[in-house]
């Protein structure tokens, strides 16, 4: 008889008790790769949920900060069919509004700023302010103090009165909604630092990386580099929960060689009748080889459609994952899928071969 049928009468017995603990492995091994895949792939979207937030409004895919003269209308029609292109400044002040005052950071931007967020005004004298900073204070009439290069000291205090003109809220919920207010470009110091942003749209981040280096303009800033802090915390986040998940695996693990044991101790007369015909004990560790695979693989096929189906319907179900499709994060999957594999076939070797001991062969032989 060929090993090939060997396993699949194995697997697909038709003893109902020996058929049931095999569904029951498989059914395990399915519930844990869908919880897996589910709860990485969801943690996966709301971290590229909350990092596009971050690229198009507050640090942005591919910066420059700039250490030369430059034209952003070149700029932007050298990259028209790959990226935006806009200029900003930054800086530190006090923000006055009502009885309320705030330390703020001030991204001074104009008409050519495409980070979701949009100033007009009258030469300079409107500003959008923070929603929240606004509702405790409702006040129109703001007053920025910032240092500058004075006329006759070398740096001084600076006051401008400006009127409000819009209120903004983004999707951070981050301090970023808190102390950022955004100014005309004109009305920043001669000394702010200038930035060149850059937002892909046809190119990857990494082309476009290159391409900005290229420019020798500055230093470039990747969004990585500019939420480090921020990035690795997430990127832990992560790592600790998968590690956490992979627990799941340690109770499937106890139930495999459980039934790996239980497996072929019920079946050590046909192992011992395959043995004394003349099937050597390579050709009995294939076969558990076979079985083990079979019943791994099916598991995390299967695991893996289910996961993908539940992940389908969910998002309609809870709001805070926002109406994107929630892609699968296949990442872990193949190294979890062979590490556990190969902890099955070599439980499942070393107990159909420890039907062969002889002291065992006498036992069937006597029986018989």
């Amino acid at each position: 008889m060929k090993r090939s049928m060997i396993i699949k009468r194995y697997l697909f017995t038709a003893s109902k008790k020996e058929r049931a603990r095999t569904i029951r492995i498989i059914l395990g091994l399915i519930f844990s790769t869908m919880v897996l895949v589910c709860v990485l792939s969801i943690m996966d979207h709301l971290q590229n949920g909350r990092f596009s937030y971050i690229k198009k409004i507050r640090s942005f895919p591919v910066v420059i900060k700039a250490e030369k003269e430059f034209d952003i209308a070149e700029l932007s029609n050298r990259f028209y069919d790959e990226a935006i292109v806009f200029q900003y400044k930054t800086g530190e002040g006090l923000l006055k509004i009502g009885s309320g005052e705030y330390a703020v950071s001030i991204r001074y931007i104009d008409s050519s700023y495409e980070g979701g967020l949009v100033i007009k005004g009258d030469k300079g004298k409107e500003l959008l302010i923070p929603y929240r900073v606004f509702l405790a204070n409702r006040s129109n009439q703001v007053t920025i103090t910032t240092i500058e290069k004075g006329k006759v000291a070398r740096i001084a205090p600076k006051n401008k009165t400006y009127s409000s003109f819009g209120l903004f809220q983004t999707s951070l919920g981050s301090e970023f909604d808190n102390s950022t207010i955004f100014l005309p470009l004109e009305d920043a110091p001669i000394d702010a630092p200038t930035y060149i942003a850059f937002i892909p749209f046809s190119i990857s981040e990494e082309e476009l990386i290159n391409k900005a280096s290229e420019l020798n303009l500055g230093r470039v800033i990747t969004w990585q580099e500019s939420e480090s802090s921020l990035y690795g915390a997430m990127l832990l986040e992560k790592n600790v929960m998968s590690i956490l998940l992979m627990s799941l695996f340690v109770i499937i693990a106890v139930q495999v060689f459980q039934n790996a044991s239980a497996f072929s101790l019920v079946k050590k007369n046909e192992l011992a009748t395959l043995y004394f015909i003349g099937y050597t004990k390579l050709d009995i560790a294939l076969i558990a080889s076979g079985v083990s695979f079979l019943m791994s693989f099916i598991s995390f096929v299967i695991g893996s459609l289910c996961a993908k189906l539940f992940l389908y319907f969910v998002r309609y179900g809870v709001p805070a994952l926002g109406n994107e499709a929630i892609k699968i994060d296949l990442s872990i999957i193949p190294l979890v899928f062979i590490i556990f594999t190969t902890y099955s076939i070599f439980v499942y070797v070393y107990s159909f071969l420890r039907m062969l001991k002889q002291d065992l062969l006498r036992e069937v032989v006597n029986a018989i």
